[in-house]
């Protein structure tokens, strides 16, 4: 019996690596994909692309997942890729701007719209939400690197950024959207790697919730993530 426990322990924790490293392959490859979309295949001239790769590699993600995510951003692979966003109101009326990337946009509308449904949640008319949040670049870096905190600090103020902070164990950059791949260059330049890159909506007033309102909006986001077609969810939470 203590066996079969054991076994069932041994199990379910590997179903649950299982199930985190395949949501991380599934945002690295919508990364690629977007990456691949926006600026082409070629990694040499498309440093959004280049870098979302690296990303793919240190997870030891398969190279025909790689190779999949490339060609279905370039439309390759699958009918052409549209992006768009929805927007909505979650649990307690939280704002939430949701970014798709799809082959087929009546099939992202129907699942998105199928999921406030059942939520109790509320789809909103173009602009209705939007305008509640600011887009801005955001560049991650990992501390450990050659240059130290210091060094980092000073090469960041020195490029113009707007902001930055320091989280867990990696430096969160906010630029004006405009100046994003400026900065990126900048970075490099100096032998600074990056780990992400992105343009992101930022929430100009963010409002506070109660643990409970929290828990309901961080289980419906997650089933908004979970949907093929949806890139990122952005909420109007402090």
């Amino acid at each position: 019996m203590s066996g079969h426990s054991k076994w069932s322990n041994i199990k379910f924790r590997k179903e649950r690596q299982d199930a985190k490293k395949s949501k991380i392959f599934s945002q690295i490859a919508r990364d690629v994909t977007i990456a691949a979309r926006l600026g082409g295949a070629d990694a040499d001239t498309n440093p959004r692309l280049r870098i979302a790769l690296q990303s793919a590699r240190s997870a030891n993600m398969p190279k025909d997942n790689i190779e999949r995510a490339i060609k279905k951003g370039t439309g390759e692979l699958g009918g052409k890729m549209e992006e768009f966003t929805l927007e909505g109101y979650g649990p307690q009326g939280v704002a939430m701007l949701i970014e798709i990337l799809t082959d087929n946009r009546n099939r992202a509308i129907s699942e998105i719209r199928s999921l406030f449904n059942k939520a109790n949640a509320k789809m909103a008319e173009s602009g209705g939400v939007k305008w509640m949040f600011s887009q801005i670049g955001k560049i991650v870096l990992a501390l450990d690197q050659e240059k130290n905190k210091d060094e980092l600090e000073l090469a960041i103020i020195e490029s113009s950024a707007l902001d930055y902070k320091i989280h867990n164990d990696n430096i969160v950059i906010y630029t004006n959207p405009g100046d994003l791949d400026k900065i990126r260059q900048n970075l490099e330049d100096q032998n600074i790697a990056i780990g992400s890159l992105e343009l992101i909506y930022k929430p100009q007033n963010p409002q506070a919730v109660d643990n409970e309102t929290e828990e309901k909006i961080a289980n419906f986001t997650e089933e908004l993530e979970n949907l093929e077609d949806v890139s990122n969810v952005y909420l109007n939470l402090s």
